[in-house]
């Protein structure tokens, strides 16, 4: 009697049969020239009933007529292709019971030198819900947060750890040109103007930081300005990079337009009583810093309410624009043209000199150019005009935070 047997009820039993046929997993094997059951433990009479003696994709399968397409055997005709001692893996659901199993499969020879494949299954229908249920929900997230991207009225693009774009919303489609399948997969300095690349390659290292501002570039050539909000985060596991752009060409726009309405005369365009001051403020500052002279000019246009009167206040106006071209062509590149009103203009002088003297004399001359710009004749609407001005000068040092000031020329009468 086998040591590894023993008598039970007068029958001879092998621990290994109970073992097999008290185990929770599917075994069965199969002939691998005749696809013929030769074997099959409870657990799989159980399930697919008198199994052994037939074939087994027609037993333990519907409506298959030839080797399963997920089993080794349907990889070749000939036996001879799985040699004796090697091992496969697979899963798949079972078209009977409607279960998941997880195959590991083992050739070798059974009693008559049968070369046959000995297939273990495990039940894992219940982990395959579960993964089911997670890849939904993970699905569902990602369809959500989609759907977030698609809402916003940023244009979102996503970057890998080698600042490759692997996601991007409906906006970043709409505002650089390209189709979705262009986009993804191009670097991020790809969609930065060549101004801006090296602004943009010192922000994209950082981790956060606060949104600033950067050319970029559109699939046609086409370059706008654009604020950028950058952020790195964890997705999957993996760093990203997810920069939130933002088109604000237009905000610029309407920007300059506010600060021109605030800032500058709206008949002259020059610098009005508001900006004037600031930059008065900053003469001196400098003065004090330098301890050098600089000058204001006040310049007043002689009679011009007899031209608005007579003639009316449409060629006034233009009387006045072409005054003010006058003056800034007089006046250097560092000087200040304003306009306060009416007919009054003040012009900052950038003198930077030291002697007082010699502040004086640049002055006398500046003002002297402006005089005969404005006396030369104006020829507005078939109107001859003949225009003389008076200006009044202030030369300027600030010592110790004290303004010393000097009126130099009270009036100058052409």
């Amino acid at each position: 009697m086998n040591k590894k047997s023993k008598m039970l009820n007068n029958k001879l039993i092998d621990p290994m049969e109970i073992i097999v046929n008290h185990t929770d997993a599917l075994i069965y094997v199969i002939d691998l020239k005749t696809y013929e059951i030769l074997y099959a433990n409870k657990k799989c009479i159980k399930e697919f009933g008198q199994v052994i003696g037939k074939v087994c994709y027609t037993t333990l399968q519907i409506n298959e007529d030839s080797p399963c397409s997920f089993c080794p055997l349907a990889c070749t005709d000939d036996s001879s292709q799985f040699p004796i001692d090697k091992t496969f893996e697979w899963e798949n659901k079972n078209s009977k019971n409607g279960c998941y199993y997880s195959f590991r499969a083992h050739t070798a020879l059974w009693s008559d030198n049968k070369e046959v494949i000995i297939n273990i299954g495990v039940d894992i229908t219940e982990p395959k819900k579960l993964e089911k249920a997670l890849l939904e929900e993970k699905n569902r997230a990602i369809a959500s947060f989609k759907t977030l991207l698609d809402a916003t009225i940023e244009a979102i693009l996503i970057f890998d750890e080698n600042k490759k774009c692997v996601l991007v919303n409906k906006v970043a489609i709409e505002l650089f040109g390209y189709a979705k399948e262009e986009i993804i997969g191009k670097f991020a300095l790809e969609f930065v103007d060549s101004s801006s690349h090296d602004l943009v390659k010192n922000y994209i290292q950082l981790d956060d930081k606060e949104p600033y501002e950067a050319n970029m570039l559109k699939k046609n050539g086409v370059s706008f300005l654009a604020m950028i909000r950058g952020h790195n985060l964890l997705l999957a596991g993996k760093k990203v990079r997810v920069s939130a752009i933002m088109d604000i060409t237009d905000r610029k726009k309407y920007e300059e337009k506010i600060l021109k309405l605030a800032y500058y005369d709206i008949l002259t365009g020059l610098p009005n009583r508001l900006l004037l001051k600031k930059y008065i403020q900053t003469s001196l500052q400098r003065s004090h810093r330098n301890n050098e002279y600089n000058a204001l000019m006040f310049i007043d246009l002689d009679n011009f309410k007899g031209v608005n009167d007579t003639i009316g206040h449409d060629v006034g106006d233009l009387v006045l624009v072409e005054a003010a071209l006058r003056i800034k062509n007089a006046i250097r590149e560092n000087d200040i043209a304003a306009r306060l009103g009416g007919d009054e203009f003040v012009v900052l002088l950038d003198i930077s000199k030291k002697d007082r003297d010699a502040a004086m004399d640049s002055v006398r001359i500046i003002a002297q150019k402006i005089l005969e710009s404005l006396e030369a004749p104006y020829m507005i609407k078939n109107y001859d005009f003949r225009i003389t001005a008076s200006i009044g000068i202030k030369l300027f040092k600030v010592v110790f935070n004290n303004l010393c000031q000097h009126r130099i020329i009270p009036k100058i009468v052409s």
